[in-house]
């Protein structure tokens, strides 16, 4: 859940929880490696700050975001790399900053956890929790029809993350 939504648009990452249900995660993290086109400026096996980069997850109009590892916790994390239009405004970087720290004051099992934000080298980026799993918009697309149970788990876990955000002063 992110407060401001032309800054980042949100993304719903569903993952099998093992007892045949599925966990609905909310991110701030949004990509959609589909509509746009770009060179990722991190690859496999390199280091960026303490973060070992494994992957690209995916990127869009609000940055790259990588699968990674944190050296100092052993964890893998999803490290965004945000873009320069967006940090180039300081302004606009300072809302971003504030707006992570509210985020991550969050407590709640459907909202990643931002871990950290700062620069390295001029890039600025957001470190957050690794869920692995499929998007929505990849479950929508895969052609898979949902029941109807499983659409309204979904939505009422959404619901709960956005209450959360809501009653904390984050409006989506």
């Amino acid at each position: 859940i992110h407060a401001h939504p032309r800054y980042h648009a949100c993304m719903t990452k569903l993952t099998n929880t093992g007892t045949g249900a599925t966990q609905a995660t909310l991110s701030s993290s949004s990509t959609d490696s589909e509509a746009i086109d770009y060179t990722a400026q991190l690859v496999a096996g390199q280091r960026f700050e303490r973060f070992l980069i494994r992957k690209l997850l995916g990127a869009g109009g609000m940055g790259e975001v990588y699968l990674a590892e944190d050296a100092r916790l052993n964890r893998k994390v999803a490290l965004k790399l945000l873009p320069a239009d967006l940090t180039d405004n300081k302004d606009r970087l300072k809302r971003f900053e504030q707006e992570a720290r509210a985020v991550s004051t969050l407590n709640h099992p459907n909202i990643l956890t931002i871990y950290e934000f700062g620069a390295e080298n001029g890039a600025d980026f957001i470190v957050m929790e690794f869920v692995a799993g499929v998007t929505l918009r990849e479950k929508m697309k895969s052609g898979e029809l949902m029941s109807a149970r499983e659409i309204l788990d979904i939505a009422a876990q959404v619901a709960s993350a956005l209450s959360a955000a809501h009653e904390a002063g984050i409006v989506h």
